[in-house]
């Protein structure tokens, strides 16, 4: 029926079917109240830019199964072994319609959430909001509208709805990244490595100080615990850093750990324990940035490539009239080289046949058994990987060291103003080796350790894999998603006020390698950066630093 007021304001409502129609006027408002689409709805009287409107909220109930088959756009989550359902079917759907009625006619915003069933798994999705034009005559005239907008919006909305038992998750406060159920800070993390020692050498436990991280060997795997309870991040770091030297103590014992089992281990830590944004690239790659005490360097890792840009410095002539020539001289660039870092077995004895498992800087050339006279460490290594292959440079660990500062043009220094690489036997030797670097200012060698330094002005860059929209991509050692998204959309920063940056998430999500078990399976899971969009200090998920293997969709 059409409904009207006829008295001041003068206002005709369009066609909108009301049942026990009641005015009144309470507050000073007019309040229109009574029936519509089975449910009691009071509308209420207000004005907007001198327009009388007629506003009013109901929730409609829609318990029957709604005409609802579904299919996605994936059968599975890329590189998950979470299957998601081809189809789904409703079982019940439920509908709040904020509803404003003017003489211009009627208009409706519509959220929804919808519940679905498939194979024994149920769940809830909620629809994106839509606007309804015209008044429904029933509630089913509300179910097209419904479906149609979660069909256009599938994948997207039921991608945000599927997580694994465990995922990536931000923690506001810090801001920190832990691996876990959501919003649930883990008491304790547990895991199951690979066997790291040699058969009937497992023993006890090893273990920090304060048993924040304990590792119990067998013959068949290894199980690592680390306990959370009322421990920062902090004190994590800390108890990671003496855990590292009682894991070098038993490298130090012979025949004790099989070859990489401390990769390994590191490994398994920095994918699940909580760490703060600036503690990422530690845990997985060993950086240390302390320039006050001299301190820059990084671990190199099997999978990293090297990029090297070379400057050479420019001779001048004296007779030569170039305007506004301050020296005779100086450093211009000349190219850039790439080194493929991997590991590889390197026969010791021939019979019976032994190896060790070494880092090398060119997977041919670590194979072959040439040697080249000149010494990198007193003359420097910038003629090219050949020479690398001094007679005794094939160690198992390679740190990579920034000066504080770099040589200028007119005096060029030595090995304390370049970027070395220091190579040793074991953890505990690599660590020496830092320690005198860093206490004498000189590159150390010996027989458990070697180094070399690049000469002149060179940069080493240390550069890592991921793949965005499943293509591999190199980045350098400390991109974040906000750096990475850059290349390809505008992301706006997260200081700006009112952002919501789900969108840039993408519809998959990012999602970062774990590797489980015995065997090190790897399996990828979520990384939920929007959980919380913004901070006080300004920094939002997006600046999370990037790792191998990490997947970004957008």
């Amino acid at each position: 029926m059409r409904l009207s007021l006829l008295n001041s304001p003068q206002v005709t409502l369009p066609d909108f079917t009301l049942l026990d129609p009641d005015v009144a006027i309470a507050d000073g408002r007019f309040s229109l109240t009574g029936l519509w689409l089975g449910e009691s709805i009071s509308l209420t009287g207000i004005q907007r830019d001198n327009q009388f409107i007629w506003q009013g909220f109901v929730l409609l109930a829609l318990p029957f199964d709604l005409p609802l088959n579904i299919a996605l756009g994936l059968d599975q989550e890329p590189h998950s072994p979470m299957d998601l359902p081809a189809t789904i079917r409703s079982r019940g759907a439920k509908a709040s319609l904020l509803v404003e009625l003017t003489t211009a006619g009627f208009l409706a915003q519509v959220a929804s959430q919808l519940q679905w069933r498939n194979d024994g798994l149920t769940g809830e999705l909620t629809v994106p909001k839509l606007l309804l034009s015209a008044p429904p005559t029933d509630r089913n005239a509300i179910v097209g509208p419904i479906l149609q907008e979660l069909r256009a919006s599938a994948d997207e909305v039921f991608a945000n709805q599927f997580q694994h038992p465990s995922d990536y998750f931000i923690l506001a406060d810090q801001p920190l990244i832990y691996y876990g159920g959501h919003l649930n800070l883990p008491k304790d993390i547990t895991a199951t490595l690979p066997a790291i020692c040699a058969a009937g050498s497992g023993g006890p436990a090893i273990a920090d100080p304060t048993d924040v991280f304990q590792l119990q060997p067998s013959d068949t795997a290894s199980r690592l615990t680390i306990n959370l309870i009322e421990k920062t991040t902090r004190d994590l770091q800390a108890a990671y850093q003496s855990f590292l030297v009682e894991l070098a103590k038993q490298e130090a014992v012979p025949g004790k750990l099989l070859p990489g089992a401390i990769d390994a281990v590191k490994r398994g830590i920095a994918e699940r324990v909580p760490m703060a944004f600036d503690q990422v690239l530690y845990y997985h790659y060993g950086f240390v940035l302390d320039p006050a005490r001299g301190r820059q360097y990084l671990d190199l890792q099997a999978g990293m490539r090297l990029r090297v840009d070379f400057q050479n410095y420019q001779f001048v002539l004296p007779t030569d009239r170039t305007p506004n020539r301050p020296t005779t001289g100086g450093f211009v660039g000349s190219g850039t080289t790439y080194y493929q870092i991997t590991s590889y077995l390197f026969p010791v004895n021939a019979q019976p046949p032994q190896y060790q498992y070494l880092l090398g800087f060119d997977p041919f050339v670590s194979k072959i058994q040439t040697t080249v006279p000149t010494d990198p460490l007193q003359g420097g290594a910038s003629g090219g990987i050949v020479d690398w292959l001094q007679s005794g440079y094939r160690r198992p660990y390679y740190r990579l060291f920034y000066p504080t500062q770099f040589a200028d043009q007119a005096n060029p220094k030595g090995p304390e103003r370049a970027i070395a690489i220091i190579g040793a036997s074991s953890l505990s030797d690599l660590e020496t080796a830092t320690k005198q670097y860093i206490e004498n200012g000189s590159l150390p060698s010996s027989d458990q350790f070697v180094s070399f330094y690049f000469r002149g002005r060179v940069v080493v860059i240390p550069e890592i894999t991921v793949f965005v929209q499943d293509q591999p991509t190199a980045v350098p050692v400390g991109t974040t998603f906000r750096q990475l998204i850059e290349r390809y959309a505008g992301i706006p920063s997260a200081r700006l006020r009112g952002q919501d940056l789900q969108k840039f998430q993408g519809i998959l999500r990012p999602s970062r390698l774990v590797h489980e078990g015995v065997n090190s399976t790897p399996s990828y899971k979520f990384i939920n950066l929007t959980d919380y969009r913004r901070y006080e200090s300004g920094i939002d998920g997006f600046e999370l630093p990037l790792v191998k293997g990490d997947r970004v969709y957008f």
